[in-house]
């Protein structure tokens, strides 16, 4: 900060192996900053580890709102204007990255940059030998324990004992919560441990033999699902089914659907809860036009509370929505960053919009199963996403085939027969893509 044109700078470590920590921040700016980037999994900290080069942003406000849209709604009321970014890399171990703040638009000279980039190789030897030693950095603060990440391991330790869950499972709950109620992931950690917050006393109602949760409770039980496909080898199909059926039932919706693209422009529905909605969607596919297909190319949510008085505008959705029974929907982009591949579209058979509080909740689930089928950070290679999308899409055929199959053969219905399948698959560890090939190869017969 002495030698370059900042009022604020952090260090901190990313991922595996160190964890995600601010090491050391200069004030409570700086540090704020770094926890919404590890809360919302995105940032120029995240870039700049991920492509190992400085990620330099003259003006925050104006320059990120594409990049990172998230954080960029949380960033608001801060006084960061511009964000400078460092890895913190030792040979071919990624350890962190170095962020210097200013509170006023403008750029490093080519020297500027120069010295930071030797300060951060400084940093990134101290913050190693940190590590390898257990030695805590000094910051200018009095205590760093401020900055820790350790009360929000403590307080996933006691959410698994509180609700006997996984530790991953714990942490989710602990992230839906924050998210839920516009709060850091380290906010909501510090409840948990002091007792404030205590997860299994979450508020039920009973109704005879029937609980009802609250809607806080369905929306932590929906991240909890999501989060359990995306394992080492996740199935990206079940992902899909999984998304639309939770929301369905979470947001009392008549139907739901998802439409994805391969990345080639062309868009397919790959998953709905019946064919109703499928319909509907491959109605706008075809007339290249529709809320769906406008939220794809905008990377927007698009709400239409009255289909009916939609008029001209998407005139073969409007006919054939109403031919359905549906008379409101809602689309949201399946987006990551810069990157939309789909939406997911929800219908009622009644009219009326979203509260901002469920606009939210769904766009939230909605960029969760995004995360999921780009792996974030894990794919970083637009071919090896678009091998990605494109085997969504093919297997969308193969279970179609397969449904059609036990759809038959059992006398049931293509929902039921659906169930049967994935039913099968999960029981066995199989992705349903395999389930689906070999039950329309005759391999297997449920």
């Amino acid at each position: 900060m002495q030698v370059l044109p900042v009022n604020a700078a952090a260090v901190c470590t990313l991922g595996a192996p160190f964890g995600s920590e601010t090491v050391s921040a200069s004030n409570a700016m700086a540090a704020h900053f770094d926890e919404l980037q590890f809360d919302l999994g995105e940032g120029p900290a995240w870039a700049a580890l991920a492509t190992r080069r400085p990620v330099l942003v003259d003006n925050f406000a104006t320059s990120s709102g594409a990049t990172w849209p998230a954080l960029m709604k949380a960033a608001r009321n801060t006084e960061v204007h511009a964000v400078y970014t460092f890895p913190l890399i030792m040979g071919s171990v990624d350890i962190g990255a170095v962020s210097l703040f200013s509170t006023r638009s403008g750029g490093f000279t080519p020297a500027q940059i120069l010295d930071a980039e030797v300060l951060a190789q400084i940093a990134a030897l101290q913050v190693l030998r940190r590590s390898l030693t257990a030695q805590t950095l000094k910051t200018n603060l009095e205590d760093n324990e401020g900055y820790s990440r350790r009360v929000v391991h403590q307080a996933t330790g006691m959410v698994l004992a509180q609700l006997n869950l996984s530790a991953a499972d714990a942490l989710l709950i602990i992230h839906g919560h924050a998210f839920a109620h516009g709060r850091t992931v380290r906010e909501v950690a510090a409840d948990v441990v002091t007792r404030r917050l205590d997860f299994s006393s979450i508020p039920e109602s009973e109704n005879g033999n029937m609980v009802t949760k609250t809607r806080e409770g369905h929306f932590l039980e929906t991240f909890v699902t999501l989060a359990d496909t995306l394992v080492a080898v996740y199935d990206v199909v079940d992902l899909l089914h999984t998304l639309v059926e939770k929301c369905a039932a979470l947001l009392e919706a008549s139907a739901a659907g998802i439409i994805l693209s391969a990345g080639d422009g062309e868009l397919e529905v790959v998953a709905s809860t019946n064919e109703r909605s499928r319909l509907v969607e491959i109605l706008q596919l075809r007339a290249g036009s529709g809320p769906c297909v406008e939220s794809f190319t905008s990377g927007l949510a698009v709400a239409v509370p009255d289909i009916d008085s939609t008029g001209d505008k998407w005139p073969k959705f409007r006919q054939g929505a109403l031919a359905q029974g549906f008379a409101s929907m809602h689309a949201v982009p399946l987006r990551l960053r810069a990157t939309t591949i789909g939406s997911l579209n929800l219908f009622w058979d009644r009219t009326g919009g979203l509260s901002t509080a469920d606009t939210n909740t769904v766009q939230a689930l909605a960029d969760v199963a995004t995360i999921g089928i780009l792996q974030e950070r894990a794919i970083r290679e637009s071919d090896i996403v678009r091998q990605q999308l494109q085997h969504a899409l093919s297997s969308r055929v193969l279970i179609e085939q397969a449904k059609g199959v036990v759809a038959y053969t059992h006398g049931v219905h293509m929902g039921d027969a659906f169930d049967k399948i994935r039913e099968y698959a999960r029981h066995n560890g199989l992705p349903l893509a395999d389930v689906a090939e070999s039950i329309v190869n005759r391999v297997l017969i449920l």
